[in-house]
């Protein structure tokens, strides 16, 4: 039942208007606008306005608290306060660009107001529908053998946004889109444990930390300034991908840390030597870890050199860090197809393997 008397553009009310509304309250004196929210509608009888005429102080007054106030227009029933909206409101909203609208009298402002915020009860109901439906997606890429690509991917897709995920040296692990990757690294800042957003050329970035026992990952989410897209569907899904990515991180390192600890026991047992009573343990264990029952074995002795300081580590870390050269060498194997025992003994970085002339060559280089 609502009339536009005075809005600001023929589409307000179907592209500005209805996309700002929060909400709506009944506003009967000219100073009662306190209880008046950004977004709100303020809806009036005029009952407790005095009538005047055009250069009416009061009745200006009062659209210019709606428009500090943040409101998203005034709606008048006609009829009982007024039979005409004050002519000083309607030059004064025109100025201000603030719409009026003019409610028949034969509905009620209560009736307008559960309305309103039905409206808008249905619009948070769409947006958390639609958020959880992205995460049931985001949770389900868990069962991905790359997992952390396939999370990128899928926010990126689903969201229609430029994703990224920046390792704790800044390294891009994961990124999908056209955002500008390097420029948006180098505006990400260490020393925060709170999310971050900020614009590049013409792309707005939303950049979270995922902080991990041995360092901190960086999550960036990027999109064009022209692109509409809900803040909330932005932080609930942001938010539901930094839990994600730091469980999966977490566990992946922890993993990482318990297989490195038992091929160095099993390693060292073999040093120590082995006795036939052993053999057969020791060969089942040796399988377990994917080595092969039968061939040829070597082992590498390494000179140990300091591992190269993390200028982006987190410090004050409890829990014990990977040593890098062994994790290094644990990637290369992994890349070249073999299983491998390494450990860290007497300065030295002690390395077995199934024979590998490719293997040999990777860690040479």
């Amino acid at each position: 039942g609502l009339t536009p008397l005075q809005v600001p553009s023929p589409d307000t009310l179907e592209t500005g208007l209805l996309g700002v509304v929060k909400g709506a309250c009944i506003v009967e004196r000219p100073g009662a606008v306190e209880q008046l929210e950004a977004g709100w509608l303020a809806v009036t009888e005029g009952s407790g306005f005095p009538i005047a005429g055009f250069t009416d102080p009061i009745s200006r007054d009062f659209i210019r608290q709606l428009d500090i106030r943040g409101a998203a227009g005034l709606v008048v029933r006609l009829g009982h306060g007024w039979d005409v909206v004050p002519v000083a409101m309607v030059d004064e909203a025109q100025h201000l660009f603030l719409p009026i609208f003019t409610l028949p009298g034969d509905e009620t402002p209560a009736m307008l107001l559960r309305l309103v915020h039905q409206a808008v009860g249905q619009q948070e109901i769409a947006v958390l529908s639609r958020a959880l439906s992205v995460q049931t997606e985001l949770i389900d890429a868990l069962t991905y053998p790359d997992v952390e690509r396939e999370l990128i991917n899928r926010l990126s897709t689903r969201l229609g946004v430029s994703a990224i995920l920046y390792g704790s040296t800044r390294n891009v692990l994961a990124s999908q889109g056209e955002a500008p990757v390097h420029l948006i690294r180098d505006r990400i800042r260490s020393g925060t444990d709170t999310g971050t957003n900020f614009v590049v050329g013409r792309w707005e970035v939303s950049v979270a930390p995922i902080s991990v026992p041995v360092g901190t990952y960086w999550l960036a989410l990027a999109w064009h300034d022209s692109i509409e897209l809900s803040h909330e569907i932005i932080r609930s899904t942001r938010y539901a991908l930094q839990q994600l990515l730091r469980a999966h991180l977490t566990t992946r390192q922890n993993s990482k840390r318990h297989d490195l600890i038992q091929r160095a026991e099993l390693l060292a047992e073999i040093i120590e030597g082995v006795t036939v009573a052993r053999l057969s343990r020791l060969g089942d264990r040796l399988v377990l870890l994917h080595f092969p029952r039968d061939g040829s074995f070597q082992i590498h002795a390494m000179q140990h050199k300091p591992s190269i300081s993390n200028n982006y580590a987190e410090p004050n870390k409890t829990t014990p860090e990977i040593d890098s050269t062994l994790s290094i060498i644990q990637d290369t194997a992994e890349a070249c197809g073999i299983s491998v025992l390494l450990a860290e003994v007497n300065d030295r970085y002690l390395i077995l393997l199934p024979r590998s002339e490719v293997f040999t060559r990777e860690l040479l280089l």
